[in-house]
């Protein structure tokens, strides 16, 4: 789950189109998030199966529209040097979710999952400090949703 809240700050390198992630089209058929956090709910998948089926939901663009549009982050660093240096990076707006943007899982993945995700999305995973920044700055993109989460095992 630690790595789930990294992954929520993925960061997006310059092959980034208009600041927006380059996946696949959602196909209108795909599974929405309910349904794909039923066929991992199997408890006789093992974890390599499970984060191969995440991978393949991903890289298939099975991803809300929401979390497409990445969110601009800046800060000033002031070093040694006098005159300070304005670093701007982009970010997933929510953690990383599967499904549609009506009925949609978050996914929690081991690191080297995150890192397969990134490297797919032609991005990058962020330090402890972006993260530490990041987590000030960051409003929930869905805040406006009523969200209602029903416990499961």
């Amino acid at each position: 789950m630690k790595y789930l809240a990294l992954f929520l700050f993925l960061l997006c390198a310059n092959h980034v189109n208009a600041q927006h992630l380059k996946l696949k089209a959602r196909k209108s058929n795909a599974l929405t998030g309910n349904e794909f956090g039923q066929s991992i709910a199997d408890s006789s998948l093992t974890l390599q199966q499970r984060e191969l089926l995440i991978f393949k939901e991903i890289k298939s663009g099975n991803v809300p529209d929401f979390l497409r549009t990445l969110k601009e982050i800046s800060d000033t660093l002031s070093a040694t040097s006098p005159q300070p240096t304005i670093l701007k990076y982009h970010v997933l707006p929510d953690y990383l979710a599967i499904g549609s943007n009506e009925d949609y899982l978050y996914i929690p993945m081991t690191p080297i999952l995150a890192q397969r995700v990134a490297d797919l999305l032609k991005c990058s995973l962020p330090t402890k400090k972006m993260v530490e920044l990041e987590s000030i700055k960051m409003q929930p993109l869905n805040s406006h949703h009523n969200l209602s989460l029903l416990p499961r095992p």
